[in-house]
């Protein structure tokens, strides 16, 4: 799990009380500024194959990347 804040939204829960929960969880979490700087930290992971990245949690955020990306939802 990485967590990012989601842009221009205020009501959502902070990435670091997100990576709480998540590590009483017993999942391995970072924390990160935005969605690029999440994937460039997955990307410097050891992975023998390509993860897959699932982005959850709000649509506000899965919106945000597509804009970036200049995709359409």
């Amino acid at each position: 799990v990485v967590a990012v804040p989601v842009p221009e939204q205020d009501k959502g829960l902070p990435p670091d009380q997100l990576a709480m929960v998540a590590r009483r969880l017993g999942m391995r979490v970072a924390v990160a500024e935005n969605v690029g700087d999440a994937l460039r930290h997955l990307a410097r992971l050891a992975y023998d194959i390509a993860p897959r990245i699932l982005i959850a949690g709000s649509l506000y955020l899965a919106g945000a990347v597509l804009a970036e990306n200049n995709a359409r939802p």
